[in-house]
């Protein structure tokens, strides 16, 4: 597991477009802007079965996720993370999205929001990255072999997935890194 976690420092990005200094946080009324480096990062891996990390600049607090969605989960607008930690904030957020309470709690200074007409900002309590990691990237680290995403069914890439997800949510929980996922 160490090796996942080295990977995952190595191979990390400033998850939010940042404006007036490097710890403000841009969105608007459809979600939060990825950095640039995210985004392209992102563009790689979108399309593919993968995992994704969200933590903290001192990995005191970390998000584990699943994505099998074509175009994945990572967009301004959708309603999973971006956008729903946007509308959160916003007062938008409709009874079917998933709360994001623990993240803002963990992540953003509330006090601080700024609404414009265009943009809104709020300042982040520390620096968020957020780093892809493709199926054959985890499964290799983990069993030492590289697979080819088509050796597996869709079942059994879920089934890794989640066995690795819940490995990683041990993992923090073991190393004082608090979850803001936890089930």
């Amino acid at each position: 597991m160490q090796q996942i976690i080295e990977y995952i420092q190595q191979n990390a990005y400033a998850l939010f477009q940042t404006t007036n200094g490097p710890l403000t946080a841009k969105f608007d009324n459809r979600g939060f802007f990825f950095s640039h480096a995210a985004q392209a990062a992102y563009n790689l891996i979108e399309h593919q079965p993968h995992l994704y990390i969200a933590f903290t600049a001192e990995f005191n607090t970390a998000y584990v996720g699943k994505s099998f969605q074509k175009a994945g989960r990572w967009k301004r607008s959708h309603y999973y993370h971006l956008g729903t930690l946007a509308y959160h904030l916003l007062g938008t957020i409709k009874p079917t999205e998933q709360n994001h309470s623990r993240w803002i709690d963990a992540w953003f200074s509330v006090d601080t929001m700024l609404l414009g007409q265009d943009a809104h900002s709020i300042e982040l309590l520390e620096e968020v990255f957020i780093c892809f990691l493709p199926f054959e990237t985890y499964y290799a680290l983990q069993d030492k072999i590289t697979p080819h995403e088509a050796d597996f069914t869709v079942d059994e890439m879920r089934q890794i997935n989640t066995l690795v997800e819940r490995k990683f949510r041990s993992w923090f929980i073991t190393n004082s890194v608090n979850p803001l996922n936890r089930n």
